[in-house]
C-alpha cells in the first residue's frame, strides 16, 4: 500500500511478525471463549441430564465430549454406567471415575466414588486404597469413614473397621444407630465387645438411650458404667435425654443417680422415699420444670359476673314494689 501524502493521514507499516503479534491475542481470546462456552454447556448438560432410563446416558456422553476436562461430566457418566447393571458398564464406570480423580485429585468425593466402584468391580484392594485417600482428604467428614469402614468390615478387618465407623458416628449423629446395629451383628450381641469397638462417649450414650427405649435397663446400665462422669457432664445434652427417657419409663432411682452428677447444688435434689418441700417452707418457683419438684400451673382467672334482678309489674295483680323499682346486685368472683 502506498504511503499517503496528505499531512492529516499517518501511515504505519508493520512487518509480518508484528502483525501476527497483534492478531495473536485476539485469536487466543476467541479460542478461550470457545473453551469456556463448551465447558459451561457440558457442565450444565451433565448437571441437569435426564435419568438413565430417559435417555440420560446419551446426554452424559455428549456432556463429556463437550467438556472433557470437567470432572463432573465424567462423574455423571460413571453413575449412569453403574446404573446400567452390567460388567462391561461397571468397568467403564471405573474408568470414568479414574478420569474424574485425575482431573480433580483433591476432591474426596471423586476418590470415595472410585473406591466404591473398584470394590464393586472386584478390586477390593484398590477400593481400600482409594477410600483411605478419601479419608485423608476429608478426615472430619463422616461418609468417607463410613464407606471405608464398611469395606474393611466386609474384608474381615473388624477392629480396623470400627475405628473408622466409630469416628464417623462421632461426627454424624444420624449414623450412630447404624454403627450400633453393625456392631451388634459383627460381634454377635456381645455387649462388652460392642462397647469396646466404639470408644466415643457420645456414641455409647446413644446406645444407652437405645436400650432404655427398648426397656433393656440392665444393658443400658452396663454401657453407662463404661462412660466416665466427666464424659457424661461434657455430653450434657445426651445426658438430659437419658434422664428424660428413664423418667418416662418410671426408672426414678436410676434417673436421680445421674441427676446428682449434673446438679451443682445437692440441696435441690430430691431425697428417695421423701416428699420434697412437703411443708412448702421453701419458695416455689413458677413453671419449675425440674424433675421431682413442685410445678405450679396458674389457671386463668374467671371474669367477674354481675347479676341484676329488676322486679316488674304483673298485669292483673298488685306489684310488691309499685312505687319504687328496686335493683338487687350480686357479684360473684371465682378465684383459683
Amino acid at each position: 500500500m502506498a504511503a499517503s501524502t496528505s499531512p492529516s493521514v499517518a501511515t504505519i507499516n508493520f512487518n509480518p511478525v508484528t502483525r501476527w503479534l497483534l492478531v495473536l491475542p485476539a485469536i487466543v481470546a476467541i479460542f478461550g471463549a470457545w473453551y469456556v462456552i463448551r465447558w459451561y454447556v457440558g457442565n450444565t448438560i451433565a448437571e441437569y441430564s435426564s435419568p438413565v432410563d430417559q435417555g440420560g446416558m446419551e446426554m452424559a456422553k455428549m456432556a463429556s465430549r463437550w467438556a472433557p476436562d470437567d470432572p463432573l461430566t465424567h462423574l455423571r457418566l460413571a453413575v449412569f454406567d453403574e446404573q446400567a447393571f452390567s460388567a462391561e458398564n461397571m468397568a467403564q464406570a471405573v474408568e470414568e471415575y479414574k478420569l474424574a480423580v485425575r482431573l480433580s485429585p483433591n476432591d474426596y468425593r471423586n476418590w470415595m466414588a472410585l473406591g466404591r466402584a473398584l470394590e464393586a468391580n472386584g478390586d477390593p484392594e484398590g477400593g481400600e486404597k482409594a477410600l483411605r485417600h478419601a479419608v485423608e482428604l476429608a478426615p472430619a467428614y463422616s461418609y468417607p469413614r463410613w464407606y471405608y469402614g464398611n469395606l474393611l468390615l466386609r474384608q474381615g478387618k473388624t477392629d480396623e473397621a470400627f475405628v473408622q465407623l466409630s469416628k464417623a458416628a462421632d461426627v454424624d449423629e444420624a449414623m450412630r444407630f447404624q454403627v450400633f446395629n453393625l456392631a451388634l451383628h459383627a460381634f454377635e450381641g456381645n455387649l462388652d465387645q460392642v462397647v469396646k469397638a466404639v470408644p466415643s462417649p457420645a456414641v455409647r450414650m446413644q446406645f444407652a438411650i437405645y436400650f432404655i427405649d427398648a426397656n433393656q435397663f440392665d444393658n443400658a446400665a452396663r454401657i453407662l458404667d463404661k462412660i466416665s462422669e466427666s464424659d457424661r457432664r461434657e455430653q450434657s445434652a445426651l445426658t438430659q435425654v437419658i434422664i428424660k427417657s428413664l423418667l418416662l419409663r418410671k426408672q426414678f432411682h436410676a434417673a436421680l443417680t445421674i441427676m446428682r452428677e449434673l446438679e451443682p447444688d445437692p440441696s435441690q435434689l430430691a431425697v428417695p422415699e421423701r416428699v420434697s418441700n412437703g411443708g412448702f417452707e421453701e419458695p416455689l418457683p413458677p413453671q419449675d420444670q425440674r424433675p421431682f419438684h413442685w410445678l405450679l400451673v396458674p389457671k386463668p382467672r374467671l371474669l367477674k359476673s354481675r347479676l341484676t334482678i329488676r322486679p316488674t309489674r304483673v298485669r292483673g295483680a298488685c306489684a310488691l314494689f309499685s312505687s319504687h323499682q328496686t335493683s338487687l346486685t350480686s357479684s360473684v368472683s371465682h378465684k383459683p
